[in-house]
């Protein structure tokens, strides 16, 4: 259990570490991840598409701006290597078809919705350095934009 006081810090048993008489410390900067948005701003609907290898239909998308569905195969429990991308305008989409990779395909995949906020019409995001990339993920209640599509 963390036992310090900052209003009696002499007497904290967890005091901090001090070298050459100063405190051992390092500012951090915190970035946000992601694009907040609401449930009405944005969305994914999809149903399983057993034996699908070729394509993955989105029966409804919903994008606040311009925007990318972006489809992985799970790793993990989460997105692993890119196998898909469209790029869908501001509104409602409907049956949007996102051609796949001719990969193996894990049994499930996970879909997401990115923003296009770099530059225009180009998937500027990096799986490597997610925080710099432009094209970030939606965020709706404070939770990505992704859904799980069984294909096998």
């Amino acid at each position: 259990e963390f036992d310090f006081d900052m209003m009696n810090k002499e007497m904290s048993a967890d005091r901090p570490y001090f070298v050459n008489e100063a405190e051992l410390a390092k500012a951090v900067t915190v970035r946000d991840f992601g694009v907040p948005v609401s449930a009405a701003q944005a969305s994914l609907v999809a149903s399983d598409q057993i034996e699908s290898t070729k394509t993955i239909t989105i029966s409804r998308v919903v994008a606040p701006n311009d925007a990318w569905v972006v489809v992985h195969l799970e790793k993990d429990g989460g997105p692993g290597q890119r196998v898909g991308l469209l790029h869908v305008g501001p509104g409602e989409t409907t049956e949007a078809k996102v051609k796949l990779d001719p990969l193996p395909l894990t049994p499930n995949l996970i879909v997401a919705l990115h923003t296009d906020a770099g530059d225009p019409n180009l998937f500027n995001f990096d799986m490597e350095d997610k925080l710099n990339s432009a094209d970030q993920p939606f965020f709706v209640d404070g939770a990505e934009l992704a859904i799980k599509v069984r294909v096998k």
